[in-house]
């Protein structure tokens, strides 16, 4: 009675792991596929100015991120010299 509840149970656990790691395995191929996927239809274009750059000059993007912190930096500023002040 007793091997047999043991070997049943271990059966049912190399079940499970076995359909887990099928499930993995194919979510990893789907991942995959999604990715050349993604890469076909929506190419990264990198043939822009900032390709070659050697980092002296800085991208628009990084311009604009910068421009964003600071307004952000001089807000927080704001706020504190008006919590100063009460």
């Amino acid at each position: 009675m007793q091997i047999d509840l043991v070997s049943e149970a271990l059966t049912f656990m190399l079940l499970g792991m076995g359909i887990v790691f099928v499930f993995i395995i194919l979510m990893i191929i789907a991942m995959n596929i999604l990715r050349a996927f993604v890469q076909r239809c929506f190419p990264d274009d990198t043939s822009g100015p900032a390709a070659g750059s050697t980092g002296s000059t800085a991208s628009a993007a990084q311009v604009a991120s910068q421009k964003s912190n600071n307004k952000i930096a001089a807000i927080i500023g704001a706020i504190c010299r008006q919590q100063e002040s009460k």
